[in-house]
């Protein structure tokens, strides 16, 4: 009895080693400068992270939410070719920029 004791212990404790050992867990936070929606990409403090469809604020896709000064906490596991965001936390958003123009039809010619 003993013996399977020890036996299944040290099988837990060797599966759950070799689990962990193979990727970094980062920590970090910062304004995002850059939005890659094709790659699934953005970029804090000149690092490039990638952010999948996975990782949610609220019921929606992180990427999504986000825009270029928002301002991110976040996990990530180390990995090629970039490091994996595993979850966010939103600090500040910039306001939404008004880019139509406002110029009435007569101030147009």
């Amino acid at each position: 009895m003993t013996r399977t004791v020890i036996t299944l212990a040290l099988a837990a404790l060797l599966s759950s080693a070799a689990g962990g050992a193979g990727a970094d867990v980062i920590e970090s936070n910062g304004p995002v400068t850059l939005i890659d929606l094709k790659e699934s990409r953005i970029r804090v403090n000149e690092v490039d992270y990638l952010l999948p469809n996975r990782v949610q604020v609220g019921s929606m896709p992180a990427i999504y939410q986000i825009r270029e000064g928002s301002v991110i906490s976040f996990l990530a596991q180390s990995g090629a070719p970039y490091p994996t965001i595993t979850s966010i936390g939103m600090l500040y958003q910039p306001p939404i920029q008004n880019t139509t123009n406002s110029a009435t039809p007569n101030e147009q010619q």
